[in-house]
């Protein structure tokens, strides 16, 4: 959300600076910019809304899932731990074993399964959808109090 604010920021202060050129008087330039402030602020505003509304989508389809069967509910954590397992294997286990088994015989070694690039990016997706989801779902109604907040004072 910062990111977005910092474009709105930045793509009024060519507005700004041109109202500062063309606009002689103080008063005018001061209401000139009032509205400017005002317009940023209902965009961040609709930003902050429209973002909680996907969140609140997104928590329905979860809560949906949690509701139905126990393949519909599981499915996203077994698949996490599939490929967790995976990653545990090639990085951890097999490499260990293996190192052991060199040691003793060179004709037993563990296989080295493997993972496509698709799944570890869904991996990334998924723990990083989480991660982002939990902390937006924490950040944004705070974020739009504020909002909510500077319209009131």
């Amino acid at each position: 959300m910062i990111g977005i604010s910092s474009i709105i920021a930045g793509a009024a202060k060519p507005i700004a600076d041109v109202i500062g050129k063309f606009v002689t008087r103080k008063e005018d330039q001061m209401l000139a910019m009032a509205e400017i402030e005002k317009i940023q602020n209902d965009i961040t505003k609709k930003i902050l809304d429209n973002n909680n509304n996907v969140l609140l989508a997104q928590k329905e389809v979860v809560l949906s899932e949690t509701q139905g069967h126990p393949l519909q509910r599981n499915w996203r954590p077994a698949l996490m731990w599939v490929i967790i397992a995976i990653i545990a294997n090639n990085y951890l286990i097999a490499p260990f074993v293996n190192n052991i088994l060199g040691l003793f015989t060179s004709s037993i070694t563990l296989p080295v399964l493997e993972l496509p690039d698709k799944l570890f990016n869904l991996m990334s997706i998924g723990l990083g959808g989480y991660v982002v989801g939990r902390s937006a779902e924490k950040i944004i109604p705070q974020i739009k109090n504020k909002e909510d907040n500077k319209y009131i004072n």
